[in-house]
């Protein structure tokens, strides 16, 4: 009878174990989605963003291509003023959800600061690659219902590609924002791609 008690307070001490196990991966899997993804919009952030892109460029070569897409919301700022900070996250929320929305599955989306936004295009040229800008461009255009109105929306899009553009991270992020710095200054709801003799200064 010893021996039977003895093995059911360790049979129950190893499923309680067992939980608190399954219970801890549970955490730690949700600690790791908080610190990797934005969680406004649900995208990667900043670091899951660059931890992807780290991932994919070292991946990619002339046969698998990567297409990447530099892109800022144009005139935020006085879309936040006229909203509110609740109503300028309402509106990020649309633009993010209709970002997701338009990309094909394997294509990465995230959100990097305030108003800009990087996609990652696994297999996609640098001609493919804008072809889905142009289309996001049509897509973020429409108007955004946020706090009862409805309100304009532009973006601009840089568009650069790996191994073409450059084969890290840092080469290939900077010269798709090259390429956004010229479409925001030839207007609104422009596509830009990096031609390899854009200097872009801030």
């Amino acid at each position: 009878l010893r021996s039977q008690s003895v093995a059911m307070r360790m049979a129950s001490d190893q499923m309680a174990l067992t939980d608190a196990y399954q219970q801890l991966s549970v955490t730690n899997a949700q600690l790791a989605h908080l610190a990797s993804h934005d969680q406004l919009t649900g995208l990667l952030n900043r670091r899951g963003t660059l931890d992807a892109l780290d991932s994919l460029v070292t991946t990619c070569s002339p046969e698998r291509p990567l297409g990447l897409l530099f892109c800022d919301l144009d005139r935020f700022k006085a879309v936040n003023d006229l909203l509110g900070h609740r109503g300028g996250d309402q509106f990020i929320s649309v633009l993010a959800d209709r970002i997701q929305r338009t990309l094909e599955t394997g294509c990465i989306a995230g959100r990097i600061g305030g108003d800009e936004f990087v996609v990652m295009l696994p297999d996609h040229d640098v001609e493919r690659a804008a072809t889905v800008a142009a289309r996001l461009v049509a897509v973020l255009a429409q108007p955004v219902h946020a706090e009862g109105r409805s309100v304009p929306s532009a973006v601009s899009i840089g568009v650069a590609g790996a191994p073409h553009h450059g084969r890290g991270a840092g080469d290939l992020l900077r010269n798709a924002n090259a390429a956004l710095y010229r479409a925001k200054h030839a207007g609104r709801n422009r596509v830009e791609v990096f031609d390899g003799a854009m200097q872009h200064e801030l």
